[in-house]
């Protein structure tokens, strides 16, 4: 894979951070805050190391999303194959009312961690 790749890759992720940033102030408000969880954050570091393809910004980040988003991940797929919580971190998604964009949108810990992995081994130091 060639730098083009992850260039757009990473304007990928900074458009699903500001699509999931316009969400989360349109349901609860800019005060409340909700837009800073912290996978909204790591799309957009992840999305700007992308575009830079600044390998060191990506060590870093894959250091702290392979533990975050590990296991949000391990927990959904928990819950959606056994219908049992593991770890309750996906609970909310599980919830009546919840919009099928916004439970989507909330499903990009499954594709951070791979197009992390991809770049480390693709990019040059």
């Amino acid at each position: 894979m060639d730098q083009r790749f992850f260039k757009v890759s990473g304007l990928v992720f900074l458009g699903w951070f500001l699509i999931n940033t316009l969400m989360a102030v349109i349901r609860f408000g800019f005060a409340d805050g909700s837009y800073l969880w912290f996978n909204n954050v790591e799309l957009l570091l992840i999305g700007v190391a992308l575009l830079l393809c600044h390998r060191g910004l990506l060590v870093a980040l894959f250091g702290i999303a392979l533990y975050t988003q590990g296991l949000w991940a391990v927990d959904n797929l928990w819950r959606a194959l056994t219908h049992h919580e593991l770890m309750g971190l996906t609970e909310f998604l599980y919830q009546p009312g919840l919009a099928t964009p916004e439970f989507l949108l909330n499903h990009s810990h499954f594709f951070l961690l791979p197009m992390l992995v991809a770049a480390l081994v693709s990019l040059k130091e």
